[in-house]
């Protein structure tokens, strides 16, 4: 009756639909019928396409009654949740911030939606209005800030998918190290003590 294969599109992890394509290496007067369900058939003309992870697509061949022998394909790259909720850390100087997420984690796959696990981060310190590109590392420094300043610091998340989670934001101040002032009296030589004064 012939081989049945079948393409993705797309083949890697998706927060998408999936295209299914059923490639029949058949005579021309053979009847092409996929089904979802391994009981309801139906012709099959174009790529169907497959909303829910963990659903099975069979296929199969027919020439009158018989019925030729059935493939089947099970898609398993769909992810619609979005990853965990959490909360951004950092560590400031009077210069940089460093900014850092602990135990990044995608959502539970459930019957309808896999797991695809953290692909990268996107880090701001301007509360979202610009990001950095997305990246591997889960900790990020920010150098060359103006001390005593005052920054609203974000994280997103983002899984194999493609979905995004995004932190509240953390308003954190760089350190200030302004030099303390020193006083001394006599402000003259003298062959005498000197008392200091140190003002923070």
């Amino acid at each position: 009756n012939g081989d049945i294969s079948f393409k993705l599109t797309p083949d890697t992890w998706t927060n998408q639909g999936v295209k299914v394509e059923i490639i029949y290496d058949m005579d021309s007067n053979v009847t092409k019928q996929y089904s979802f369900d391994n009981s309801t058939w139906h012709n099959y003309t174009a790529p169907v396409t497959v909303t829910d992870n963990n659903t099975i697509v069979y296929a199969r061949g027919v020439v009158g009654s018989n019925v030729g022998k059935t493939a089947q394909i099970k898609v398993e790259i769909i992810d619609r949740l979005a990853p965990l909720d959490f909360e951004p850390r950092y560590r400031i100087s009077s210069s940089s911030i460093s900014i850092f997420v602990d135990g990044a984690k995608d959502a539970d796959a459930t019957a309808v939606d896999g797991k695809s696990d953290i692909r990268g981060f996107k880090y701001s310190i301007d509360n979202g209005k610009t990001w950095t590109d997305e990246k591997k590392s889960n900790v990020y420094t920010i150098s060359g800030l103006k001390m005593n300043t005052t920054y609203n610091i974000k994280i997103q998340i983002i899984d194999n998918a493609g979905n995004v989670k995004t932190s509240s934001t953390k308003t954190v101040t760089t350190e200030n190290l302004e030099l303390p002032v020193v006083t001394h009296t006599p402000t003259e030589w003298t062959n005498g003590n000197v008392n200091c004064t140190i003002v923070y």
